[in-house]
């Protein structure tokens, strides 16, 4: 079940700075992004960005992707957030699968380059990008359709109660993709994505749901509730 793609837009803060000044600057930067002073805030990020701060590196290529201060510019942004994701910055290396996933501002729609990025944020733990590995791999986008991998990410996301992921995971089992055909299955985990989520995933949870439900016999439908809940209870340990 493939979903829009959307940037990641929470700035990173200061932690871990090399030092006092640098801290200093980027929380400076940081106040200024607060009130709106979008012109301070590069101002005081930029020269940190260049001498290699991976989070300022990342701030930088949001202010070009939102047009905050600067002319909106996606290679830039792109530019950017490369110089972070290749310092192992998980938001930027998931922003950078999601702008060649969708093609934006010039730059080209890449599955392969998207994946690449969405593998890397994936292995440092982001739940967005794993889900999103699911996706392709269970699609065939950028790479080979291989359903078995793509269950394997799926958990992933799942162990961490990310609700696109269940959605995912759901069909699977409701198609017998890479796992044995169970309906029973598949209601537990878009009940949960329904219960846990909220705008377009919670519809699409609910509407998947209300369909099975009609094809379902009563016991099954009874079995499957109580899943959802042991699921959701066990914070997501017992879903599969």
């Amino acid at each position: 079940m493939l979903f829009q793609r959307t940037l990641r837009s929470a700035l990173i803060l200061a932690a871990l700075m090399p030092s006092a000044a640098f801290a200093d600057a980027f929380e400076d930067g940081a106040k200024a992004f607060a009130k709106n002073d979008f012109k301070t805030a590069e101002k005081m990020w930029r020269p940190l960005a260049e001498q290699g701060n991976p989070k300022a590196q990342f701030n930088i290529g949001y202010l070009y992707a939102s047009g905050s201060g600067l002319k909106q510019d996606m290679k830039e942004s792109v530019t950017w957030w490369k110089k972070a994701a290749e310092q192992n910055s998980s938001e930027a290396q998931l922003n950078l699968g999601n702008v060649y996933a969708a093609g934006q501002g010039g730059i080209d729609k890449d599955p392969k380059e998207a994946l690449k990025w969405y593998l890397k944020a994936g292995q440092n733990g982001e739940a967005e990008a794993q889900t999103n590995v699911g996706d392709f791999y269970a699609t065939g986008t950028g790479t080979a359709r291989n359903p078995q991998e793509a269950a394997k990410w799926y958990k992933q996301a799942m162990a961490k109660g990310y609700s696109k992921a269940f959605v995912g995971y759901g069909g699977m089992y409701e198609r017998g993709d890479g796992v044995p055909k169970d309906v029973i299955k598949a209601h537990m985990l878009f009940n949960v994505a329904a219960a846990t989520s909220s705008g377009k995933v919670a519809d699409t949870a609910g509407a998947e749901r209300d369909r099975l439900t009609k094809a379902m016999q009563p016991d099954q439908i009874t079995k499957a509730r109580a899943l959802a809940r042991t699921c959701m209870s066990s914070n997501y340990k017992t879903c599969d």
